[in-house]
This record gives C-alpha cells, structure tokens and sequence, in this order.
C-alpha cells in the first residue's frame, strides 16, 4: 500500500482594488518593524495603487512606511488582543504571547481609562479599515 505525501498550501487571496482610496484615514493594527513585537494603531495617509502610506497614531511622521496593502504586518482593528487571548492558554513557546499592543503615544496622558478599540474609534470619529480588506483571515 503507498503512502499519501502530504502537501501543505498557503494561498494569500490579494486585494487588487482599482481604487484604495476610500481607505485615507481608516485606522489599522500595523507592526513596528523596528521592533517586530510591537503592533500599534495606525492610519493610512496616502494611497499608490496598492501601496499604503501608514502612520502611527500619536508618533511622528518619522516612522511613516509605504506597503503592500496586503502586507502581513497589516491587521484589523482588535487583532492584537484576540490573537494574545487566543494563545493565553498555550504553554509552548508562541510568537503571539510576545506581542505588546501599544496604545498611540499620550494616549492615558489624555485619557485616564484603558484603550479599547470601540472608543478610540467613536470618540475621534474614526472607521476602522473593512476586515474583507485583509485576505490573509
């Protein structure tokens, strides 16, 4: 009798849009990639066909980047917390128990209660991106 091998496929489904535009301004989870461990809440700025200018809220335009739109370092909004939930109970070593979410800079100077994603958006009068816009989920 033979043996089946065993073939492992990852498929990223790409977003090809003719027009990013409508997402100036939406807010996103995006990765420091300075420090891989860090997701932070950012906006896009700036669309170039595919590619996204992000800035990180409450930081400087120093740590701007341009990506793909596809980008894996790009989540929806409340990734990181589930994600941290999701692997709280795991006892092998996991990429996603050291990840640090961190709020936008100044943000308990002006704010004394905890950051949650629902009240940073309704209290700025922000969108968060569309989920269908990360395919990688």
């Amino acid at each position: 009798m033979k043996k089946k091998k065993k073939i492992y496929h990852i498929e990223l489904n790409l977003v090809l849009r003719d027009d990013l535009s409508y997402l100036i301004h939406h807010r996103l989870e995006a990765r420091d990639r300075k420090n891989v461990h860090l997701i932070a809440p950012a906006s896009i700025r700036e669309v170039n066909g595919n590619s996204v200018l992000v800035h990180f809220d409450g930081w400087s335009d120093n740590f701007n980047y341009w990506a793909d739109i596809n980008d894996l370092d790009f989540r929806p909004v409340g990734w990181a917390e589930y994600r941290k939930e999701q692997t709280a109970h795991r006892t092998t070593e996991d990429d996603y128990k050291n990840i640090k979410f961190d709020p936008p800079k100044d943000y308990y100077k002006n704010n004394a209660k905890m950051f949650t994603w629902e009240d940073y958006l309704k209290e700025n009068d922000l969108k968060a991106v569309p989920f269908d816009t990360f395919t990688q989920y």
